[in-house]
């Protein structure tokens, strides 16, 4: 496994660049990890995230054909846990490519609300 923390700043975005970009999702304990190389692993994620603090669970989804999707998903106890996370890996790169990091939406759907999904799919 090779990983790394980027000491380089990040550069100043001009305020037209920032005004089109879609304002951050509200923080909660559970990060998405995009642009993750296809050879990663539950381990690596683990390994990478647990200096930040204690981790419930990690996922990363798979396609029918069992590779990966290319992101995955780090669960912390707490939201200061993910925000220390977030913070500290903004610019590490896992297998050679630069991780983009925000917080996951946590949904939680009643079940009543995923039948009403599932019969509207079958229809």
């Amino acid at each position: 496994m090779k990983f790394s923390l980027s000491n380089a700043k990040p550069k100043k975005q001009s305020k037209r660049k920032e005004s089109k970009v879609a304002p951050t999702k509200a923080p909660s304990s559970k990060l998405m990890i995009r642009n993750l190389a296809f050879e990663a692993e539950k381990r690596d994620l683990r390994q990478l995230c647990s200096p930040f603090g204690q981790i419930k669970a990690v996922r990363i989804p798979k396609k029918f054909d069992g590779r990966s999707r290319g992101y995955g998903f780090v669960e912390f106890l707490t939201k200061q846990d993910a925000k220390n996370a977030l913070e500290k890996l903004s610019h590490a790169h896992l297998y050679g490519r630069h991780l983009v990091i925000e917080y996951a939406e946590d949904k939680q759907a009643s079940i009543e609300e995923l039948r009403e999904k599932a019969k509207s799919n079958i229809s």
